[in-house]
């Protein structure tokens, strides 16, 4: 293991090589969100004088206690949490090195937990096999980043909308800027993320501050009925001002809540909001006119996003891990689905049911959940960005002796593990413990999302062929041990819950 010294245009930073490729760990992008910078957009990091030694991952965001994904780590969380990490191939094949394809990872986690670190989201198989510059980023998350406390601002004090978006949009300005230094294409940058990071790519996309930032897009799993309308948005921030023992307009008591404070009250936000307002999501974006001017979806079938490829996708059973007794991510019972009709009286209880003729049972409360909160959205998206862009859609069908003796099949989630190709961390090493079907499917995942990262395109000629998408026949790659297209797998879906209006987001 040796230093590596890189000079960006914030400073000098070392890193380290280990197993062919080299690892820069906890680069500060930005100033740190903290004092009168709390509760305000990112700012561009300052520059250093010193040499910035980053051979370790820094704060992962303030959040609830047990947040992250995995179990296989332990990071530190403060408010200070703004930073990136880099992987680069270490091999040098070339004489004059090639600028090498780049591809930035946000990671998922329902807005509220998550981070960078977790091993299941290591780069260095991208950088190994893909000969890829891979790059990860903290954000904030729950109160301090996706809460809009904007109705809070006065003369004295300004809380801005969409704080954990500008974070993402500045992380990408900092690697346009500086990913050269590390050996990487600035004009072949690829924004992938999972969940809550897919609906950070698709958010990203439809915001006018990203332009020339990044040049194609994966999204696995994105939930775009996490954009919320001023009153859904205002009502979740009025909730966490009472899980904070706060009066509701105490914005100068928000400015002294302490880190732990933020933590519980997005944990009680989380474990609640569904019995408030079951189908809602409580964190997420706003639809501000600016940052954000309209909802992921009105700005996909309105054609108001990047003009770029995109690869996206869900899994077969996306609710599986959602519909739940103890804290439920989505109506989990008969009394919460009735409640979600009384708060919409636009939507046709009677109409919608008659489609999940064994309800309340629970594999009709987690078809229902999926197809309103994923493959309908993502029908959408996926019809309407195809008309002039490519466009590859997928669906994880692979299940493990394991999650199909758990009774949760192809889960949210699931697919990370072999799109990143790593199959030995705690988490990954007990739900893929088979003998050839996870190297299988994660050889060939791995393969398609490095094609497209490098050339906009998953085929490479030697593998099953990838159609590309369009809104006629909507062929949709299924991945799982044989490779095979799946034709308007998501018809009923989309049929069922295409133009409908959910707390004021309309599809």
């Amino acid at each position: 293991m040796s230093d590596i010294i890189i000079e960006t245009k914030s400073g000098k930073i070392t890193g380290y090589n280990n197993e062919d490729a080299i690892q820069y760990l906890g680069i500060p992008y930005a100033r740190p969100p903290v004092g009168n910078r709390r509760f305000r957009r990112a700012e561009p990091v300052e520059k250093w004088n010193c040499t910035l030694s980053c051979d370790h991952f820094k704060n992962k965001a303030v959040q609830p206690d047990g947040g992250q994904i995995t179990p296989d780590n332990d990071i530190p969380q403060d408010e200070d949490c703004l930073y990136l990490n880099i992987w680069t191939p270490s091999k040098k094949t070339e004489k004059i090195p090639e600028k090498k394809p780049v591809l930035v990872w946000i990671h998922g986690g329902a807005f509220t937990i998550g981070e960078a670190s977790a091993v299941m989201y290591d780069g260095g198989n991208f950088a190994r096999n893909g000969d890829i510059v891979f790059v990860s980023i903290q954000y904030r998350l729950g109160i301090f980043g996706f809460t809009d406390f904007s109705y809070l601002s006065d003369d004295e004090l300004t809380f801005d909308t969409n704080i954990g978006l500008s974070d993402q949009i500045a992380a990408l300005r900092w690697i346009k800027e500086n990913i050269e230094s590390f050996g990487g294409d600035c004009e072949n940058i690829c924004l992938m993320g999972e969940s809550a990071g897919a609906s950070s790519v698709l958010a990203i996309m439809a915001s006018p501050y990203s332009k020339n930032l990044f040049h194609k897009a994966i999204s696995q799993s994105g939930v775009c009925s996490s954009v919320l309308e001023k009153e859904m948005a205002t009502l979740w921030a009025q909730k966490a001002m009472e899980h904070l023992g706060l009066e509701k307009n105490d914005g100068k008591g928000l400015m002294h809540i302490c880190p732990e404070q933020a933590a519980d009250a997005s944990l009680t936000l989380l474990s609640t909001f569904t019995d408030i307002a079951p189908g809602a999501w409580p964190a997420g974006f706003i639809v501000d006119g600016d940052i954000l001017p309209m909802s992921i979806i009105e700005a996909f079938k309105t054609g108001n996003v990047l003009d770029i490829p995109l690869l996206i996708g869900t899994n077969k059973d996306e609710a599986a891990l959602f519909v739940r007794e103890n804290s439920p991510w989505l109506p989990s019972t008969k009394e919460q689905v009735d409640r979600m009709f009384e708060l919409n009286i636009n939507l046709s209880k009677e109409d919608i049911l008659a489609n999940y003729p064994g309800h309340p049972d629970l594999p009709s409360l987690k078809e229902m959940g999926m197809e309103m909160c994923f493959t309908c959205d993502n029908t959408i998206i996926m019809d309407s960005h195809s008309k002039d862009n490519d466009t590859y859609a997928y669906r994880f069908d692979y299940e493990t002796i394991i999650t199909k003796k758990l009774g949760i099949g192809s889960f949210h989630g699931m697919e990370i593990m072999f799109a990143f190709n790593n199959l030995d961390c705690e988490l990954t090493s007990i739900l893929a413990h088979e003998t050839s079907g996870p190297s299988i499917v994660s050889k060939n995942m791995h393969s398609y999302w490095i094609n497209f990262i490098k050339n906009s395109n998953p085929n490479d000629n030697k593998s099953f062929i990838w159609e590309k998408y369009d809104g006629s026949l909507r062929p949709v790659l299924s991945i799982s041990e044989e490779m095979k297209t799946l034709h308007d797998p998501h018809k009923k879906a989309y049929n069922i819950w295409n133009d409908k209006t959910l707390y004021g987001l309309k599809r």
